[in-house]
């Protein structure tokens, strides 16, 4: 029996989906691979995007589309890639609903918001991460055209030669680093967000320094929900780089301890000294080793060489919000399907109501951060309000920066 098609009338044309139904059973309706600019191709690639053109015929929305170019194991995308997919519960609601919107994670390097990770059971990322800005964007571009083979140094010359190289080429040469800093971080973003100037009416999607746009109140009034989870830092250490090398690099070199943004900031005789205390810190004069992985790895961030760890990672909560198609075995009667239930329940208050427990149903009040009690909410089996997340931690971070950043502390 085939899945029951249903088409709605957006801006642009029409368009077909499917009712299907969840993992439980449950039907929602789905739109796949539903255009939202002009493909940056060709003479597109690099510029702001363009509103999509309308069509004429009824457009299928059973299906993905192509994910944007990168590597992974089952394809490597293509740079027509800009798309969306559309879950609802209802077409003719009695009234609005809702509306939540996922931007993937994958630090502009990897992943979609298709379903091959995650299924829609109905978050990423900081503007102050290191990985997420491309401090120096028009170096990188000028190096890596120098890699391709353009030796000018005019912005426009070298403009025009990266537009017109194929994208497998753009995608494959990478700017050297050194060992200890690919190991240690090792998601290198060259495409990374900008500070953008102003181009005729372009709207610009960021412009200015994070610390300044924040310190300037651009936050002020937007309602933010951020967390971090059990093992955050076990992540992006790519399973190429071997286990002994890294500890050997660790124990060598104080710039593996070196935390961004100091390596931007800091000349390197700070950075020795910064690199000895956050080592001194983390390893409390341990030699690195397997037996101190815990300490390694809360200290610099390292990931899938070591997964066979019970851990819980970045993103890994994911999995409760939206399923993880990796894991086929969750029942209704298992803890692992409350916790689905109760953070779906936070995360869609949230979304609601602009407050993650608005009643007492989930037995439990999620109090607002603020800088004096520092509350936040514990989510385990249990959900446990607690307060001051990581103080000895965040005390060492704040005594460092007061002291080689200070104008980068509020």
């Amino acid at each position: 029996m085939g899945a029951t098609l249903l088409r709605v009338q957006v801006e642009e044309g029409i368009l077909e989906g499917t009712v299907v139904p969840n993992k439980f059973g449950l039907p929602f309706i789905s739109f796949k691979g539903i255009p939202y600019a002009e493909p940056p191709v060709g003479k597109l690639r690099f510029k702001a995007p363009l509103p999509k053109k309308p069509w004429t015929k009824i457009r299928a929305a059973k299906e993905h589309a192509p994910e944007c170019f990168q590597h992974n194991t089952i394809n490597l995308g293509s740079e027509d890639c800009l798309y969306l997919n559309v879950y609802t519960p209802n077409l003719t609601p009695k009234n609005l609903l809702p509306v939540m919107v996922y931007i993937h994670e994958g630090g502009f390097v990897i992943g979609s918001g298709n379903e091959r990770t995650h299924g829609p059971y109905l978050l990423s990322g900081s503007l102050t991460s290191w990985w997420s800005n491309t401090w120096m964007a028009r170096d990188r571009a000028k190096e890596l055209a120098k890699q391709l083979g353009c030796t000018s140094n005019d912005d426009k010359e070298i403009y025009e030669f990266l537009i017109n190289e194929p994208v497998e080429n753009l995608f494959n040469h990478k700017v050297s680093v050194t060992y200890a800093h690919y190991a240690k971080e090792s998601l290198i973003v060259y495409f990374g967000v900008v500070s953008e100037n102003k181009f005729n009416t372009n709207e610009r999607f960021f412009y200015g320094h994070p610390y300044e746009v924040l310190r300037k109140g651009i936050h002020e009034g937007v309602q933010v929900m951020n967390g971090f989870t059990a093992d955050e830092g076990v992540l992006y250490f790519t399973s190429d780089v071997k286990a002994d090398k890294v500890f050997e690099q660790a124990d060598r070199f104080l710039d593996f301890f070196v935390p961004e943004p100091y390596t931007i900031y800091c000349p390197l005789r700070t950075q020795i000294e910064i690199g000895r205390r956050f080592k001194d810190f983390y390893m409390k004069n341990k030699p690195v080793s397997m037996e101190t992985l815990d300490e390694l790895l809360e200290a610099s961030g390292l990931d899938d060489l070591f997964n066979q760890r019970p851990m819980v990672s970045h993103a890994d909560d994911l999995a409760y919000l939206f399923l993880s198609n990796y894991n086929n075995n969750l029942t209704t009667d298992s803890k692992s399907f409350k916790m689905v239930e109760q953070v779906t329940a936070l995360w869609t208050n949230f979304a609601k109501y602009g407050d993650p427990t608005p009643d007492d149903s989930l037995g439990v009040k999620w109090i607002p951060y603020n800088v004096i009690t520092q509350n936040y909410l514990n989510i385990g089996e249990k959900l446990v309000p607690e307060t001051f997340p990581e103080k000895k931690n965040i005390d060492f971070w704040e005594q460092n920066f007061k002291e080689f950043l200070s104008e980068y502390v509020p």
